[in-house]
C-alpha cells in the first residue's frame, strides 16, 4: 500500500476511500479484519456484509449468487413492465425488450449459475406481463413469439435461450483462445460438441417444427407454406402496428381467438359452434374474416374498396391523372381521363362484349389508346388458404373477357 501511495502521489492521484474496502481470507474463508491504515492516516475499512460490486457483480469471499440473482431478476422484471406499458409500437417494443431488458440477464451468463427452472420462470413472467399490457394474446403461440420476424414470428428473445447461447459462446471463445491463462482454463472446462451458432439454429428449427405440428396454431402456416415468402411478413418486419394490434392479428392467424368454434372444440363449453351472423357454417376466424355471406356486401365490400382505392390512387399518379393529395381522401370517378385523352382509368364499370356473361365488370380498367392496350385489374381479399384459388378464378375471368373483346 505504501508503494501504491508513493506512485499515486507522483502522478497526482489519491485513494477514493469511499470506494475502497479490505477483505481478509484465511484458509479459503472470510474472517474479520480491522482494515488497513494508509500512510496518510486514512483507514481503509473492512468490506460491508452485503459484499462489494466488481464489474456489476456482488462478491465477497466468492460471488454472492443468491443476492445477485434476486437483484437481476428484480431489475429485469422492472424493465419488462416499463417497456410493456409504454406507447412503443409492436416492433419497437420487442426491440426494446431484446436490447435493454434481456441485456440485464445476458451480462450474467457464464458468471451466475442459472438453472433451467429459474430462466423458464422469468420467460413465463415476461409473457404474463406482455399479456396484461395487451401485447401478447393469452391463447397465442409461445413458439411463434420467440421466432424471428423474417419467418413470421414476433422476434422476442427468450431469456433461457439467451443465457444458454452466451454460455456456449464463452465456451467457444475460451476453447479457441491462444492466451496461456485461458488455455489453462480451457483444460479444466467441459466443452460440448454444439457451438453457439449450432444451438441457435437448432432452437429455431425446433420451434418451427413444434409450431407447424400444432393442430390449431400451426394450421395457418401449413395452409400458406406454398404461398408465403419473405414479403408475406413485411408487416411484421416493419413493426409499425400497435403492440395490441400486432398481438391480436397474430392470434387471429393462429385461430386462437375465442370464436364459437374455439369455445366448443377447445374450451369444451358445449355451446353452439355455428356462426352468430349467418348461422349456416362453423364460426372460425377464417369464416368471419372472408366467408360469411351476411358480411359479403357490407364489411367485406368496404374493405375490398378501401384496399382497391389505394391502388387506384397510385395508378392515377403514375399515369399523370388528377388525384387528391392523400389516397384516403380520393373519390374514384367512373371514368377518369388524362387531358390529352390518350389514357383512361375506369372504376367498377361494365366492359361491353358481343356475348353477355357474368364476369364482365372488373374493379379497374386502364386503357392506353396510344399503344392500344387494355389493362384489367381485379382486387380480392381472400382467406390465406384461398389465395391461389382466387387468383386462378380472376385469371380465368380475364381470359374470357379478352377472348370476347378480340371477337368484337
Amino acid at each position: 500500500m505504501g508503494v501504491v501511495k508513493k506512485f499515486s502521489d507522483d502522478i497526482g492521484m489519491e485513494f477514493g476511500i469511499d470506494k475502497c474496502a479490505t477483505l481478509e481470507i484465511r484458509h479459503g474463508k472470510q474472517v474479520e479484519c480491522d482494515g488497513i491504515e494508509l500512510p496518510g492516516g486514512e483507514v481503509m475499512k473492512e468490506v460491508e456484509e452485503g459484499g462489494y460490486k466488481y464489474l456489476g457483480v456482488l462478491e465477497g469471499a466468492c460471488i454472492k449468487t443468491k443476492e445477485m440473482k434476486d437483484l437481476v431478476r428484480k431489475e429485469y422484471l422492472r424493465r419488462v413492465k416499463l417497456v410493456a406499458g409504454s406507447w412503443l409500437l409492436g416492433g419497437n417494443m420487442v426491440r426494446a425488450v431484446n436490447t435493454w431488458v434481456v441485456s440485464v440477464v445476458r451480462y450474467t451468463a457464464g458468471i451466475l449459475e442459472w438453472n433451467d427452472s429459474e430462466l423458464k420462470a422469468m420467460d413465463v413472467k415476461t409473457r404474463k406481463l406482455l399479456t396484461m399490457k395487451g401485447a401478447f394474446h393469452m391463447n397465442s403461440s409461445v413458439d411463434r413469439l420467440y421466432m424471428k420476424r423474417l419467418v413470421g414470428g414476433r422476434g422476442l428473445i427468450s431469456v433461457e435461450e439467451c443465457v444458454k447461447a452466451e454460455v456456449l459462446g464463452l465456451t467457444d471463445y475460451v476453447a479457441g483462445s491462444e492466451e496461456w491463462m485461458l488455455k489453462v482454463v480451457g483444460t479444466r472446462m467441459e466443452t460440448g460438441a454444439e457451438s453457439k451458432m449450432d444451438f441457435k439454429k437448432r432452437m429455431a428449427e425446433e420451434r418451427q417444427v413444434r409450431l407447424n405440428g400444432k393442430k390449431l396454431h400451426g394450421k395457418f402456416f401449413k395452409e400458406t407454406k406454398d404461398l408465403a415468402d419473405e414479403r408475406s411478413w413485411q408487416w411484421l418486419r416493419r413493426g409499425s402496428l400497435y403492440k395490441t394490434t400486432e398481438g391480436y392479428v397474430c392470434a387471429a392467424q393462429e385461430n386462437a381467438l375465442t370464436t364459437r368454434n374455439y369455445c366448443a372444440t377447445v374450451l369444451k363449453d358445449g355451446g353452439n359452434d355455428k356462426c352468430r351472423m349467418c348461422g349456416d357454417y362453423v364460426e372460425t376466424v377464417g369464416h368471419l374474416v372472408s366467408a360469411c355471406k351476411k358480411m359479403a356486401q357490407t364489411d367485406y365490400r368496404r374493405r375490398h374498396d378501401r384496399m382497391g382505392l389505394r391502388v387506384y390512387w397510385e395508378v392515377c399518379g403514375r399515369l399523370g391523372l388528377t388525384r387528391s393529395a392523400k389516397w384516403y381522401e380520393e373519390t374514384p370517378d367512373p371514368v377518369r381521363r388524362r387531358k390529352d385523352g390518350l389514357t383512361e382509368v375506369w372504376w367498377d364499370q361494365t366492359v361491353s362484349t358481343p356475348t353477355k356473361f357474368d364476369a364482365n365488370r372488373p374493379d379497374m380498367v386502364v386503357i392506353d389508346r396510344e399503344t392500344k392496350r387494355w389493362f384489367m385489374v381485379d382486387f380480392s381479399v381472400p382467406c390465406d388458404a384461398n389465395v391461389a384459388k382466387n387468383e386462378k378464378e380472376k385469371i380465368d375471368s380475364f381470359t374470357l373477357i379478352f377472348s370476347k373483346l378480340k371477337k368484337k
